[in-house]
């Protein structure tokens, strides 16, 4: 795999569509990406920014879910 995706690549790697990343970028709240100098449009992201933001994004079940689930599968 590339060490550098473009927002489309990078969008499927995050199991996204690409306007949202590039929402995400526009509001300054997605993955850190790089700006290619000289090349107009041109971003790229890094697979290990996108990874890193993939597990900062990752949430524990809160105990409420955990009994819910519980208690659905004991129904």
């Amino acid at each position: 795999m590339k060490s550098m995706l473009n927002d489309i690549e990078a969008a499927d790697f995050l199991g996204i569509e690409p306007g949202t990343i590039r929402n995400w970028r526009a509001k300054g709240t997605g993955p850190a990406f790089h700006k290619m100098p000289g090349i107009k449009g041109a971003v790229r992201y890094d697979i290990r920014d996108l990874e890193e933001f993939k597990r900062q994004c990752r949430q524990m079940p809160t105990v409420r879910t955990f009994i819910k689930e519980e208690l659905s599968v004991r129904i």
